[in-house]
């Protein structure tokens, strides 16, 4: 094979038709015979001149060039048929697929293949910009680089017109956007057209030097021109047409009217820059919502600056915002059906994303393809799939939406290499929803890609539902349906012929009239509104959702599995919260339907359920909360609403003079002083501050809200706002982030209602007892059962009879004899001032062995003595007043979180001791305070008479503002001030916090060398130190920079001013209560956030730690520059009688180093609920912080607990003991009975349980607590071996005397047997006088023995009314026994059975009747003239004149 081809007439002459170095594998003469075409091994066609061997045509495109394969075969097709086509090649390639070749002059392709085809719209050299279908998609308009709008037929790809005019052609710039003009806005301007013709095609086209120009495309002539001053970007119309808005290089929409082409509105963000609400930067992408029925001006935008907003085209800045995709196309697009919102961003991570338009949720990230695509455009291909385009080679590709995998080839365009070798990116993606045809604009060409009809994979588009009463409780979806014959048709066929002809039908119209949604789908198609014949309405459900212990779980169709529905709390960035505008009315509405409502309702139980579980009343009215909220709506619109009704998102104001918070919020503007004793049993109030918002930097995550970490800027549900401040005299506002049983109070009424099993033996043992209980029931049952069939009894009799057996076995009072002990014991605490929400723990209590003990306000006292100040030249002023006006000074009067409520200055006693100490004022801030160049600072300053620092010309008070405070965090150890003084320029930074904290944060230089040796000295004294720090500020930062820096970049490179020594001495009561704890052998453990050599002396004073014990400091290292983690073990100082001094306290989560339990709302309140039995000392009457509230301000109320505690729980178990061995008792004797066909009549039953057992069981719990700790602790379980001799020695006994006892009664020689008589009861014998007899001493027995006394409760003889009670049962049933006379037995009938003598006495104390009609009736019945027989009675206050008078 050569390269040659050979032509050789019949005269023997050769002609050579050379085809370069390429071997040729087929060739074909045209059917005219003046072309020779020649199949080459790389896969191009040359095409010769048959006469003189000339190359006419080179054939390849990039497809034949990147397989590099041969040409198999050449055939041209015929001439009749090619005559439409000038001369037709059909070529043949070693791959699985036919191309068809259109030869044209100018050597475009035009190709067609069997999986569908493609038509290449050729536009030139010039680049594409964009691409938009018409809306009845018979064009295609293409915006090209220079300016010029090429128009095209869609279905053949022939160029119809082209549109440009002189400005275009001057400014030589890229046309940026095109949209034609919705059909029934477009009518509209057929005056405007140079022609009689119906509506035509008109076009809007943007560019990039501002123009916006209007084209009617028939004529080539521009109808308008709009001159934007900016590039202008992106356009769209409303669904109507009626108006549209462009976006571009500025951070303004503006909107303009369709008709008049008018400016109406600019959209842009307010000037608050805290406040997103919306863009920053340029905008590549704007989108109408298409459904305009429920969605009536509402669009999106979206571009550089990570955003997309919300517009309401009412509202001038964004409702609503999404953060994350970063838009530089047509990158936005809207499913009007799911109502969710496809994003493209241009970056290789998360490119593509859906979202929820409703909240703004993100639903799913679209995965990346193999070359991980920036998307430019992106685009809904019907209700199934997502077409994208971008970098990376102009690739265009389809994915399915609900397995998010790039469609296979057979199912139609998947993925498009438009040019495998050039780089420039896809810029814009045009579905044609009726057709399937997807456009695919290239750098020169544009690709229509058709699905052939028998594969055509996307599905039916169906139009989305239209919302009636959107927004509100009755919100519907409405569709469309017109009757279609066939499918009525269809389906009769079917009912007729498988129902049974007639009796098909009529069940068919049975089944439609329960079911016509059925019917409508059955006999009618879906279409739009407007050519329906009828409507299908649907009330709309949301979300799936149910409720779990007050807590709600969603459905999550993204992983298919139910979820915790969160509020704002879990990771919302915080530059979130700052741009919320306030919810609407409809938006709050749709919220709360999925949050419900926002209250901690507990609900009371019933009387009978009282008797089997413990009471929330108290716990009920301790959490309710009924209050009126202002809520923001945007602009300066407010709202007073019901608390009940908030819901996360709502931004709320805060009352000036406080409000009790019925939710969690974040505080974004202003300051608040709270009192959260409520959820911390702390009375000291805290400052909060505003959420930080600190900018995004690159390469670093956005800030977030987390709970723990912004304690400090979150205002709390069930704490008390004392007062508000906020500079500038707006208002001060929070944001909503959870409500409920999901706020930080909710949590803790949640942990109270639904306790985690505590593992406490004894309610495990008791259960367990039960279980054997029930198996005797079983057997009893049985047994009665066999006995009552043997005595051949009526069926009625066997069933009560057995029935009997396990309430006998069982006693459904069990629960509440249980809890008596609790009860009385939760009475006693609460007569003793200590509160007790959670009766079980009570119980617990009674088992403690280990109590861990907070320091400050604990086991010392609350106030702090100043000792002395120490500056950074190591001595000691005793005096802080005496300090000389310096850096020092001005830290300690500034450096607080002190206010005035009313006043009178609170805040937490080291801030208030240090303060007094300076023998300075505070002020407040007031109407004119403005003298440091902002509104309204705190001001201190000294009240000597000396307070003026000499200037030029004039004397200036000497006054230091703060300006900005950084609050104390327990992991930062430390807190902050900015300070301005006045008559100075620069501002000043004052820094206290732990000692070691504080140097570290220092000048190395400007820390004392004898400063660890000094603060040493000072610790194993139990003084309490604290270190200061000073630095100056740069005159460049001025106030509005303080609003937005960070605590680090301030807390750094500080100067070392000096420390301040205080000391706090133990309380009174300390020492002997721990002396009395471990004497009881009680372990006693401090948890402390002080230094470890302070907190070892205050332990040695109050002799938590003895003289003669070793303290071992144990320091947990973590691993660092390559070293691993590592634990030191050192001795600690054993200070010598003389320095030991009475130690000093830290109020929780303050200064010093170490970990510290008790930091408000979180690790405080986590380890008293934690802990078995957590107490707080609290003047609060109660704390849901913890089970146990203690008005005793010291630990004196401990041992108290415990005492009670052991009192309840010996109760407890005696309580249990007796009711288990009554029903044994009990058993035993009614089996008996039950052997000689008798029983015990119903006034022994009703003695027996009702004088006996429930007397009993009340009045064994009155034994109060022994006043004295033992070291011994009381039994735990019932499975105990003494426990469990006691019962089994007792049961013994029980049966032992009842069997002895009927044994003895049948060899007496006067007793005759009983004969059971069918008719009778059977009860009148000897044998159920005797068991009754000898089981009521039983039972009163058994009492006395399980009425344990001490070492845990004092002796029996003390319960006066227990004792009195069983004398007199006692006393009584002696006297039953002895001489049951007859007036005996007429009292109990009548008095207690029948209770005649007692209705009696309630019917002289009843009342009158509240039926008016009774009471008529008995005026009437009193009234002896009635009735007025003989008289007229008349209307009142009516006339009547007979008229025989007149």
């Amino acid at each position: 094979m050569t390269s040659e081809c050979h032509k050789v007439d019949i005269s023997g002459q050769k002609e050579v038709s050379d085809c370069g170095h390429e071997n040729v594998l087929c060739v074909k003469y045209s059917y005219d015979g003046t072309l020779v075409a020649a199949g080459l091994v790389h896969g191009a066609v040359k095409i010769f001149q048959a006469h003189d061997g000339s190359v006419l045509y080179h054939l390849t495109d990039q497809e034949v060039r990147d397989a590099h394969l041969p040409c198999t075969s050449l055939a041209f097709i015929p001439a009749d048929h090619g005559q439409k086509y000038e001369h037709l090649l059909m070529a043949t390639l070693t791959v699985a697929m036919r191309m068809y070749l259109c030869v044209k002059a100018d050597g475009v392709l035009l190709c067609f293949s069997d999986c569908g085809h493609e038509n290449v719209l050729d536009c030139g050299h010039e680049n594409v910009l964009c691409v938009k279908y018409s809306y009845d998609g018979t064009l295609v308009a293409s915006g090209l680089v220079h300016g010029a709008v090429k128009i095209f037929q869609a279905h053949d790809g022939s160029v119809l017109y082209h549109l440009t005019d002189q400005e275009v052609r001057d400014a030589h710039l890229p046309c940026t956007s095109l949209a034609f003009i919705p059909a029934d806005h477009g009518q509209k301007y057929e005056h405007l057209l140079m022609s009689t013709c119906k509506y035509e095609h008109l076009l809007m086209a943007t560019y990039a030097n501002g123009v916006i120009k209007f084209w009617h495309p028939s004529s080539g002539s521009c109808l308008h021109t709009i001159h934007e001053n900016r590039q202008t970007l992106t356009a769209s119309f409303s669904p109507h047409g009626d108006v549209f808005v462009t976006g571009g290089a500025s951070a303004q929409l503006h909107m303009y009217d369709t008709a008049t082409k008018k400016m109406v509105r600019t959209f842009e963000p307010s000037p608050d820059k805290t406040v997103m609400d919306g863009h920053m930067l340029r905008v590549f992408s704007v989108l109408y919502h298409p459904n305009a029925v429920a969605y009536p001006g509402v669009f999106l935008s979206g571009g550089w600056d990570d955003t997309i907003q919300f517009w309401d085209s009412r509202v001038k800045h964004s409702v609503r915002k999404i953060f994350g995709p970063h838009i530089c196309g047509e990158g936005l697009d809207i499913d009007p059906e799911h109502n969710h919102v496809l994003t493209g961003s241009w970056r290789k991570d998360s490119a593509l994303q859906v979202w929820d338009f409703n909240s703004t949720d993100k639903i799913k990230d679209i995965p990346p393809d193999f070359n991980s695509c920036l998307v430019y455009c992106c685009q809904w291909l019907g209700r199934s799939c997502i077409t994208a385009g971008g970098s990376d080679q102009n690739m265009a590709r389809i994915v399915d939406r609900g397995t998010l995998q790039v469609q296979p080839p057979h199912a139609g365009p998947h993925i498009t290499h438009n040019n495998t070798h050039s780089l420039s990116p896809l810029l814009g993606l045009v579905v044609l929803e009726a057709t399937g045809e997807i456009i695919v604009p290239t750098v020169t060409k544009i690709i229509i890609h058709h699905q052939p009809e028998a594969d055509r994979w996307m599905a039916p588009v169906e139009r989305s539902p239209t919302l009636l009463n959107h927004g509100s409780e009755d919100e519907m979806e409405c569709r469309g349906y017109k009757t279609n014959s066939y499918k009525a048709f269809l389906c009769l066929s079917v009912v007729f012929l498988c129902g049974g002809g007639p009796v098909g039908v009529l069940l068919a119209m049975l089944v439609f009239r329960w079911r016509p949604d059925w019917k409508l789908r059955a006999t009618k198609s879906r279409c739009p509104l407007y050519r329906a014949d009828a409507v299908l309405l649907k009330k709309r459900l949301c979300v799936r959702f149910f409720d779990h212990q007050h807590v709600r779980y969603i459905w999550n169709s993204n992983i298919s599995c139910f979820t915790k529905l969160r509020g704002l709390d879990d990771t919302t960035p915080c530059s979130y919260f700052y741009q919320l505008g306030g919810l609407t009315r409809e938006e709050q509405h749709r919220k709360c339907a999925l949050y419900g409502e926002n209250s901690i309702y507990i609900d009371v139980k019933s009387y009978f359920r009282l008797l089997f579980e413990e009471q929330a009343e108290t716990l009920r009215d301790m959490v309710a909360l009924e209050a009126e909220v202002s809520v923001w709506r945007g602009d300066s619109v407010y709202e007073d609403i019901p608390g009940q009704e908030l819901v996360p998102g709502d931004v709320i104001t805060i009352p000036p003079y406080g409000t009790m918070m019925a939710c969690d919020a974040v505080l974004i503007t202003g300051n608040c002083i709270v009192n959260e004793s409520m959820l911390t049993g702390e009375s000291v109030p805290v400052t909060k501050t505003p959420l930080p918002n600190p900018p995004p930097t690159e390469g670093q995550d956005p800030c977030v809200y987390i709970s723990e970490e912004h304690k400090r800027h979150t205002l709390f549900c069930g704490t008390q706002v004392i007062q508000t401040r906020y500079y500038g005299g707006e208002k001060v506002k929070a944001v909503v982030i959870r409500t409920g049983f999901v706020t930080a109070k909710g949590e803790l009424v949640r942990s109270i209602l639904f306790p985690k099993p505590m593992g406490f033996k004894f309610y495990q043992d008791a259960m367990r007892f039960l279980a054997v209980l029930a198996g005797l029931a079983v057997i009893g049952f049985s047994y009665s059962v066999y006995m009552m069939i043997s005595f051949k009894a009526p069926v009625k009799e066997i069933i009560l009879r057995a029935l009997d057996m396990i309430t006998v076995i069982v006693p459904p009072a069990l629960p509440a004899a249980m809890t008596v002990g609790s009860v009385y014991a939760q009475r006693r605490l609460m007569k003793q001032g200590i509160f007790c929400i959670s009766p079980p723990r009570i119980n617990v209590s009674g088992k403690t062995k280990l109590v861990c003990f907070d320091k400050t306000g604990t086991l010392t006292e609350d106030g702090l003595d100043l000792w002395g100040v120490v500056p950074a030249d190591m001595s000691v002023v005793k005096n802080a007043a005496d300090l000389p006006r310096g850096a020092l000074l001005a830290a300690m009067a500034s450096c607080h979180s002190l206010t005035l409520i009313e006043g009178e200055m609170t805040g937490d006693p080291l801030d208030l001791k240090m303060f007094e100490a300076t023998d300075w004022l505070l002020e407040e801030p007031g109407p004119d305070n403005t003298r440091f160049d902002i509104l309204a600072p705190t001001v201190v300053k000294p009240v000597t008479a000396d307070t003026f620092i000499m200037g030029a010309s004039s004397q200036t008070p000497y006054e230091i503002g703060i300006l900005r405070q950084f609050p104390f965090s327990s992991s930062l150890q430390r807190m902050s001030v900015i300070t301005r003084t006045l008559g100075n320029r620069n501002m000043d930074v004052y820094l206290k916090g732990a000692p070691e904290m504080v140097a570290s944060l220092c000048i190395k230089e400007t820390v004392p060398p004898d400063f660890h040796t000094t603060l040493m000295r000072y610790t194993l004294q139990g003084f309490r130190v604290i270190a200061f720090a000073w630095k100056m500020l740069d005159t460049s930062i001025k106030f509005h920079h303080l609003q937005k820096i960070q605590r680090d970049q301030v807390e750094t490179d500080l100067t070392f001013l000096g420390l301040m020594v205080m000391q706090n001495a133990l309380k009174p009561e300390t020492t002997p209560t721990i002396q009395q704890l471990r004497e009881a052998n009680i372990r006693t453990v401090m948890v402390t956030g002080d230094n470890m050599l302070t907190a070892v002396s205050v332990a040695r004073n109050c002799r938590m730690v003895l003289s003669n014990d070793t303290v071992i400091l144990v320091t947990a290292n973590p691993p660092e520059e390559g070293q691993p983690a590592h634990i030191t073990w050192t001795y600690s100082e054993h200070p010598t009688e003389d320095s030991v001094v009475q130690g000093q306290g830290q109020q929780p989560g303050k200064w010093d180093s170490g970990a510290d339990m008790s930091e408000p709302l979180v690790e405080y309140d986590m380890a008293l609920k934690t802990a078995h039995a957590g107490i707080s000392l609290s003047e609060a009457e109660a704390s849901v912080a913890s089970p146990f509230t203690s008005k005793i301000p010291n630990i004196q109320c401990v041992p108290t607990v415990i005492r009670e505690g052991r009192a309840a729980l010996v109760t407890s178990f005696g309580s249990f003991k007796y009711m288990a061995l009554y029903s044994m008792v009990q058993f035993v004797s009614v089996i008996t009975l039950y052997s000689i066909d008798s029983n015990l009549g119903d006034i022994q039953y009703l003695y027996i349980d009702l004088a006996i057992t429930t007397s009993v069981a009340l009045f064994m719990g009155w034994q109060e607590a022994y006043p004295k700790l033992v070291p011994q602790r009381p039994l735990g379980s019932l499975m105990a071996p003494v426990n469990l001799f006691s019962v089994v020695s007792q049961v013994v006994l029980m049966i032992a005397v009842q069997v002895g006892t009927f044994v003895y009664l049948k060899q007496q020689p006067w007793f005759v047997p009983l004969k059971p008589d069918p008719k009778s009861d059977n009860i009148l014998c000897y044998e159920t006088t005797v068991v009754f007899s000898v089981t009521s001493y039983l039972y009163i027995v058994l009492a006395a023995a399980f009425s344990k006394g001490r070492p845990y409760r004092r002796p029996l003889y003390t319960n006066y009314v227990f004792m009195m009670s069983l004398m007199i049962l006692l006393g009584f049933s002696t006297l039953l026994l002895l001489h049951p006379f007859s007036p005996l037995a007429k009292f109990i009938e009548d008095f207690v059975v029948t209770s005649q003598v007692l209705r009696k006495l309630f019917r002289l104390r009843k009342k009158l009747p509240k039926n008016r009609y009774k009471l008529l009736e008995k005026e009437l019945a009193e009234n002896p003239d009635w009735p007025p027989v003989g008289e007229t009675t008349y209307a009142v206050g009516e006339k009547y004149q007979d008229s025989t008078h007149s």
